[in-house]
């Protein structure tokens, strides 16, 4: 998601829109339209996660995750599944189609999950 997309996600979705017009009507001195504003109070922002800590900007409640495998399957499981799917055989036995790679498996899921984080394939989307 690139910033514009971010700010206007916060300023719709939570309302932020209102607050900050609300402030600055306040600041410089125009209180009757600022009382004309609707407003609910700033949702809880968390701060940003420690240096490291990969969190996922494409969900609204910003998950954090403590192992990279962890973000790395949720980015492959959640967000790409579908694109991800597109490149994979369609039937059993669901082989790794990257060359020389020998994994394969009954499950489709596993083969998604392998291919997206062991070949690093969700992050031509991410």
């Amino acid at each position: 998601m690139d910033r514009s997309s971010l700010i206007r996600h916060f300023a719709t979705r939570h309302g932020l829109v209102d607050a900050f017009l609300k402030d600055w009507l306040e600041r410089h001195g125009r209180e009757s339209e600022a009382a004309s504003l609707e407003f609910t109070e700033l949702p809880d922002i968390r701060p940003p996660p420690e240096a490291g800590v990969p969190e996922c900007r494409l969900c609204e409640e910003f998950p954090i995750f403590f192992k990279n495998f962890d973000f790395h399957k949720h980015l492959a499981d959640i967000h790409f599944r579908t694109v991800l799917n597109n490149d994979l055989p369609q039937a059993t036995p669901f082989k790794c189609p990257i060359q020389g790679c020998p994994y394969d498996t009954k499950i489709r899921h596993n083969l998604t999950v392998h291919y997206g984080v062991t070949h690093r394939n969700v992050f031509k989307f991410y």
